[in-house]
């Protein structure tokens, strides 16, 4: 029993990193990621997250960038705060379009 739900937590997880790649792979198409804030570069207009598995995803925001929580500016995000970030893959970097402060 507990290695049959070991096995299947496995392919859950499996399967949640595999949408993940194919949804960062799809150039042009808009995705959300959630996770904790770990770095906010506001001069280079970059934020880094990590999500629940682990993985840490950079994003590059612009000043249209729409910011829900925080004041309404990236600036303002708190070190640790939980976010959804909806992103769009273009060309080589993940542009955020909206950042949104998790309760």
């Amino acid at each position: 029993m507990h290695l049959l739900k070991s096995l299947r937590t496995a392919a859950i997880a499996a399967t949640l990193t595999l949408s993940t790649v194919a949804s960062i792979a799809a150039e042009g198409v808009h995705s959300i990621a959630e996770g904790q804030l770990l770095r906010l570069d506001a001069p280079a207009h970059r934020l880094v997250i990590r999500t629940a598995t682990g993985s840490q995803i950079q994003f590059e925001y612009t000043n249209s960038t729409l910011v829900r929580g925080a004041a309404g500016s990236v600036d303002r995000l708190d070190a640790g705060a939980q976010l959804s970030v909806r992103y769009e893959r273009q060309e080589t970097r993940m542009l955020a379009t909206q950042v949104d402060v998790v309760p």
